[in-house]
């Protein structure tokens, strides 16, 4: 039986993405061995597995910072997956080769999280802890990168939203109410560290194809006035991503029982092609950087005003002229013409007009 000899782990280090080199001292000898990674670990559907060989062949950005492996994982249809494992090291005798054991560590992609739950079933919002022991307000919109599998959670997917019920987090596990193939409603949970993790102030899709016009956003608060434009509604904020014209409202809605909820709704709504009041006469732009204009829109007392680039538009056709050069323009949209609290819950005039549920 070979005895235990005292060692010191000196330093772990990554070489041609798969091989793991370990430099530590055993019985005060400085000694260096080399183990192939792709001997214990696997991919499947852009994760890693233990059981498994060759993970390098379906990974990229591989990286080691300390004790942990990062890299980005490709699932069988092509889509990249960011993933992370523990490596621990142990040795026992100057001539036995290391032993290695991996870790997960899904259950640190929450960490610094508190008051995480979700409104009207598609927008996850939730408190980070950040570095000056303060917390910053995060949001995600699920039905992104969250699909619809017979009647399943399912993080290879989107859309999700329709069609589902109930949708409520418990703890770090998402639960909703879903309808399979067959029109039978199934009960389905899934983990929020399978999708998405905490990046700084952010909730960060693992599916690396997510644009951040669904999770980077800025929160504009409702400027204080007497003017209530939201019946029966109020603490309105707006959360925008800066460049990308996606946003979202979100306010305290009293539902008929009493209980004052969140709502919220996707205002691009209202500028899609049925619903054109905020695109008449306008186009949608990608605001350019540096642009006197590549700023946050302002919601004051329920009027929201953003740019919007006026040419190469033509105003008559809606046609794209790209020969004529961009004009910028200020609209202003009154919200209280456009949304109505219904039920406790946020809704377009349009919308209820055509008995369309939102």
């Amino acid at each position: 039986m070979a005895s235990q000899v005292p060692f010191v782990l000196n330093s772990l280090s990554l070489r041609d993405n798969n091989h793991l080199n370990i430099e530590y001292a055993a019985a005060g000898i400085d000694q260096e061995c080399q183990v192939d990674l792709d001997e214990y670990l696997g991919t499947t559907e852009g994760k890693f597995v233990v059981i498994g060989r060759d993970f390098s062949r379906n990974a990229k950005d591989i990286k080691l910072v300390n004790d942990v492996l990062h890299a980005t994982l490709r699932s069988s249809n092509g889509v990249w997956w960011r993933d992370q494992i523990g490596i621990d090291i142990e040795l026992l005798a100057d001539a036995s080769p290391p032993t290695l054991t991996f870790r997960s560590l899904d259950f640190m992609r929450l960490k610094g999280c508190r008051n995480v739950r979700v409104i009207d079933g598609f927008l996850l919002t939730c408190e980070i802890l950040q570095n000056d022991f303060t917390y910053a307000d995060a949001w995600v919109d699920l039905d992104v990168f969250l699909g619809n599998v017979r009647g399943r959670l399912s993080r290879h997917g989107v859309g999700f939203w329709k069609g589902s019920t109930n949708v409520a987090v418990v703890g770090s596990t998402l639960y909703a109410d879903m309808k399979n193939r067959e029109g039978v409603v199934c009960r389905s949970s899934i983990k929020l560290t399978d999708i998405l993790e905490v990046q700084g102030r952010l909730l960060v899709p693992l599916r690396t194809s997510i644009k951040p016009e669904s999770y980077d956003f800025e929160s504009v608060r409702d400027a204080v006035s007497e003017r209530h434009w939201l019946p029966f509604g109020g603490n309105c904020r707006l959360i925008c991503h800066r460049t990308e014209r996606k946003w979202y409202l979100i306010a305290h809605c009293p539902a008929p029982d009493g209980v004052i909820r969140e709502s919220a709704i996707d205002l691009s709504m209202i500028s899609s092609g049925h619903y054109y009041l905020m695109l008449k006469n306008y186009s949608q732009p990608t605001v350019a950087d540096g642009s006197e204009f590549a700023a946050i829109p302002t919601l004051e007392n329920g009027r929201l005003t953003a740019p919007y680039v006026v040419s190469p538009l033509q105003e008559l056709t809606f046609a794209i002229d790209w020969a004529r050069p961009r004009e910028w323009a200020l609209k202003t949209i009154d919200l209280k013409q456009v949304l109505v609290n219904s039920r406790g819950r946020l809704n377009l005039y349009a919308l209820l007009s055509q008995k369309y549920r939102y």
